[in-house]
């Protein structure tokens, strides 16, 4: 799913994430699984400028996803 979203604008990768989500029953984990696999961040600069764009698009805050994707990319 990742590399088929990365071909598509920004606005209708959020809305693929969320109806997947809805359809998939997913969790906010997973929504930032999907978040991460689409825009791989290098660093803790990067990271965060990908929570200012996925957070609120995916109905989290940005400390919210920080903290959560921080906690997924430690177990990698």
């Amino acid at each position: 799913m990742a590399r088929e979203l990365k071909n598509l604008p920004a606005h209708l990768q959020t809305q693929a994430i969320r109806i997947h989500a809805a359809n998939e029953g997913l969790s906010e984990v997973d929504l930032i699984k999907k978040a991460l696999e689409i825009t791989k961040p290098n660093g803790a600069d990067q990271l965060l400028n990908v929570a200012k764009f996925w957070g609120p698009r995916l109905g989290l805050s940005v400390d919210r996803f920080v903290v959560l994707a921080g906690k997924l990319l430690e177990g990698e």
